[in-house]
Parts: C-alpha cells; structure tokens; sequence
C-alpha cells in the first residue's frame, strides 16, 4: 500500500506499507520518504497518521 502527499501537483513525500496481497500479517513494515525541502512542516505526520489508518483497517499490530 503507497500513499503519497503532494504540493501544487508535484509528489513531496510518500509512505509504503507492506503487507500480504490477500490479507496482511499482524506486523508490517513501513518505509517513509519526504523530500529534504518539504521537511519539518507536517508532511510525515500526516503520512504516519493515514499509514496508521490503513493498517489498523487492516488488522495490523506492529509496525516497524
């Protein structure tokens, strides 16, 4: 699963959350990404919070 925040049309950040294609494990990996100047504003705190959104919509416990 990606989710990505975007800025005026272009993509500033983006988080990916790992899990099985049919049904998703109950601990899953998260990788985030956001752009150096983009940094420090919230962008990565509202890509946590919808990261966190899906995976508890999914069953999920642990995220690492």
């Amino acid at each position: 699963m990606v989710c990505g925040a975007s800025v005026d049309g272009q993509l500033r950040g983006i988080v990916e959350l790992r899990g099985g294609f049919r049904s998703w494990r109950s601990t899953t990996e998260a990788a985030f990404s956001v752009e150096p100047d983009w940094q420090n504003i919230g962008i990565g705190d509202a890509l946590f919070e919808r990261m966190f959104a899906i995976a508890q919509n999914r069953g999920v416990r642990t995220i690492q």
